[in-house]
């Protein structure tokens, strides 16, 4: 699937929230992702997650982590 709409990871609630695929395919994340909290990119086994769009950070710097088996890849130069 592609999500081509700018996302939004809201603070407030505890926890790290979850971008990404739950199944063996490719999910694509093009528009822009913005972090107001800590956020884990994942992609489960023999699935993809593919962000295209710029990934920036509010009232911070903020962490992200790869979870699950599959592969994770950030299409910006601008994203580390």
């Amino acid at each position: 699937f592609t999500i081509g709409r700018d996302i939004t990871v809201q603070a407030g609630s505890s926890g790290t929230a979850t971008i990404g695929g739950t199944t063996a395919n490719t999910s694509t994340f093009s528009g822009a992702v913005v972090l107001n909290k800590n956020a884990a990119l994942s992609a489960a086994s023999g699935g993809m997650s593919v962000v295209t769009g710029v990934i920036s950070e509010l009232g911070g710097s903020r962490a992200r982590m790869k979870t699950g088996a599959g592969t994770v890849y950030l299409n910006q130069a601008a994203n580390p």
